[in-house]
């Protein structure tokens, strides 16, 4: 059995740079070497990451996201959230792994699947945590629908280098109420055009437009 990787993003302490940890050895009491089973009953939870070069799968298993590489038989941990991961999805062109949770301290994270790290982190979305995402065909935007009543569909920009080191790096570029009384579970951007998306729950879909400049509708 081969060594594995385990990448974790920054702590909201470390991002402001008041951990008091520094001068402290980083000796862990437990460390994750192979993981067996996944979370069976998350919606889109098991995805393909091959190339020409590599078989590789990305699945969940509670809070921790995993790469497994067929080819070479090493797991990849993709470890920071608190609580279990409750919802993902991979970019068309499979260069990209975004992940959510609910509850508690929850997190959004966009990994970087070729080295297996963590390409931007956004502390609290929602509230109450993140039910479902989604990631535009040119991977620009990412889609959250939040936890609980008065459920919010949000837009990122999360490639935005400028918005993302302002005080408004954690707040969406666009967001808007969910119309219907059900809860939504699922939600998609349209193809080939990224300010359009579809989202749905037991009984209704809404479809939704965006503007930067106005509101979701």
């Amino acid at each position: 059995m081969t060594s594995n990787n385990v990448h974790t993003p920054r702590t909201r302490e470390q991002s402001n740079g008041t951990n008091n940890n520094n001068n402290k050895s980083d000796d862990v009491g437990l460390t994750l070497n192979w993981c067996f089973g996944l979370n069976g009953d998350l919606l889109g939870g098991v995805n393909n990451l091959s190339d020409v070069n590599h078989t590789k799968l990305f699945f969940v298993a509670g809070h921790t996201g995993i790469i497994f590489n067929t080819t070479t038989r090493q797991q990849t941990f993709l470890q920071g959230h608190t609580n279990n991961i409750s919802c993902v999805c991979v970019s068309d062109d499979r260069q990209w792994i975004v992940t959510a949770d609910e509850g508690n301290d929850n997190m959004l994270v966009i990994w970087d699947s070729k080295k297996g790290v963590p390409a931007r982190s956004i502390f609290r979305p929602h509230p109450n945590g993140t039910a479902a995402v989604a990631m535009s065909s040119d991977s620009l935007f990412v889609a959250t629908l939040s936890v609980g009543p008065n459920q919010e569909l949000a837009i990122w920009d999360w490639t935005n280098e400028r918005r993302k080191n302002s005080a408004n790096g954690s707040v969406p570029l666009i967001s808007g109420l969910v119309p219907t009384p059900d809860q939504h579970i699922h939600v998609a951007f349209n193809s080939t055009d990224s300010h359009q998306l579809i989202s749905n729950g037991p009984e209704r879909v809404v479809f939704w437009s965006w503007n930067p400049d106005l509101a979701l509708q």
